[in-house]
């Protein structure tokens, strides 16, 4: 049961954190809307209202450890000054009794990030780059999909042309290898629907590259070659291959536009130990799964910063809301490095993601000990 203390600590806890919640997570999509705001010009207000207000779930999960280090830091900071510490000590209350209300925060914090990460930002995401492409291009960025490579369940797509009206794809080529086999289809239309790409007017090739090439006739070497071959030029009869995203997620994922991946915790996962997955996609699947669990355990590593923080520092608001911007740019700066030196190979996978929670971890310990020698 949570005693006076606690209860009298959450209350005003609560309304600083769901302010810092608010300021910091519109902060964030403010910084990431107005390097674009060139091309959102003279679109409806409407539109671009929702595409903003879709983008709250992904800067709610960003901004959660920062607004709780805000409340931590006014409400602990306003005791401290209030010599309110000082009474609790003289009550026989240990400071460090103070801290169960803020884990219980850090610990919603943390669940509820789990649960964005897990169920709503794959669809938030999605639903973000469909919506900017179809507030700058008036539909679906389709074509901006076209002449690249992009994983279909077990094949990678390429298409030359898009109908961007209706979301045809045009000049259709699908390969998968499956050891030395490589298995190819040509299609000259095809469409998404759902997670099912509908292929018409196919052509399958399945070529033997194991096939011995020395002392053999032209003829049989290319008979040798090519094992397999089928045609269904027939437009009523659709080839349908499942796909792992639905269109939208693909622009997230693969599309032009810097937007966040569609995946989810579990979805990473599963790819990261999928066997039959690339060696490079498994370990793309790795940073973004190591970046996803990041997010709600840096709750925790935020609320140890913060104790010492507000101690030493909290005695002044403009200090405090200074300080939560400091920590914002170290976590980004750490992060974004981090991520970056993981990709590239310099640094392992664990030790890249999980560099600004090591950081202000080993920050706080280290304030924590100079607070104490103070005293």
């Amino acid at each position: 049961m949570l005693k006076r203390l606690d209860r009298y600590l959450l209350k005003d806890s609560v309304g600083i954190f769901l302010f810092g919640l608010l300021s910091f997570s519109s902060l964030i999509i403010l910084s990431t809307t107005l390097p674009r705001m060139q091309w959102v010009l003279g679109v409806p207000v409407q539109g671009l209202i929702y595409w903003l207000i879709l983008q709250y779930p992904l800067a709610i999960v960003q901004t959660l450890p920062l607004a709780l280090l805000l409340a931590v830091l006014l409400v602990v900071g306003r005791l401290a000054q209030q010599r309110e510490l000082l009474a609790l000590q003289a009550g026989g209350i240990p400071i460090m009794r103070l801290i169960l209300p803020f884990v219980l925060l850090s610990i919603f914090n943390a669940f509820f990030t789990f649960y964005l990460s897990e169920s709503v930002l794959p669809t938030s995401n999605a639903e973000v780059a469909d919506k900017w492409w179809r507030l700058v291009d008036g539909h679906s960025g389709i074509g901006h999909l076209r002449q690249q490579i992009i994983d279909i369940g077990d094949f990678q797509l390429y298409f030359e042309n898009a109908d961007v009206n209706n979301e045809d794809m045009y000049g259709i080529r699908l390969t998968e290898w499956r050891d030395k086999e490589l298995n190819i289809i040509l299609a000259d239309q095809g469409r998404l629907e759902g997670t099912t790409l509908e292929l018409y007017n196919y052509r399958f090739l399945r070529l033997n590259l194991a096939a011995p090439l020395k002392d053999l006739p032209a003829e049989e070497v290319l008979r040798g070659f090519i094992r397999g071959e089928s045609s269904q030029n027939n437009p009523e009869n659709a080839l349908k291959i499942t796909s792992e995203k639905t269109l939208k997620q693909l622009l997230a994922s693969d599309g032009i536009g810097a937007f966040e991946d569609s995946y989810s915790i579990s979805q990473s996962y599963q790819k990261a130990q999928d066997p039959n997955a690339p060696s490079e996609e498994r370990r793309m699947a790795w940073i973004r799964f190591h970046r996803k669990i990041n997010w709600p355990l840096s709750n925790f590593s935020i609320l140890l910063l913060a104790l010492p923080l507000s101690m030493i520092f909290g005695y002044n608001r403009g200090i405090s809301f200074g300080l939560c911007f400091l920590v914002f740019l170290l976590w980004y700066v750490f992060s974004t490095v981090g991520q970056l030196m993981a990709q590239a190979g310099t640094l392992p996978i664990w030790l890249g993601l999980w560099s600004p929670n090591i950081f202000f971890m080993f920050l706080a310990l280290l304030l924590i000990l100079i607070y104490s020698l103070k005293r």
